[in-house]
């Protein structure tokens, strides 16, 4: 890692410890000041982590998918109006040889319909 990366990386690990060592602080002052076994705060606090990673898992695909959408449409806006698309940013499916997946032409990636 180089010297200007690792600084970084220094802060992003700040930036996720501080916050999750409040978070555990604040879970166990109020276990303690409402008098609820921890067990059931831990429980109930591993729960609303659980929730929240399951949100990301679904949110961050559907987030990319409708924004790849959005920029194919955005491509045919461009088409249709006359301004040419290069090659290297026309959006197909990472992997995928050009001609694949159902293109209409090669090289290119067109929502099913």
């Amino acid at each position: 890692m180089s010297d200007e990366n690792s600084g970084g990386a220094v802060i992003r690990w700040w930036a996720m410890l501080v916050p999750a060592t409040g978070a555990a602080i604040l879970i166990a002052w109020l276990a303690r000041v409402s008098g609820v076994p921890l067990r059931t705060v831990l429980s109930i606090a591993a729960g609303a982590v659980a929730l929240g990673w399951l949100i990301l898992l679904v949110a961050v695909p559907w987030n990319l998918y409708f924004a790849a959408r959005r920029v194919v449409a955005e491509q045919a806006v461009s088409r249709g109006r006359g301004i040419t698309v290069r090659a290297e940013r026309k959006l197909r499916p990472a992997g995928s040889p050009a001609g694949c997946c159902g293109s209409r032409s090669a090289g290119t990636w067109a929502p099913p319909r």
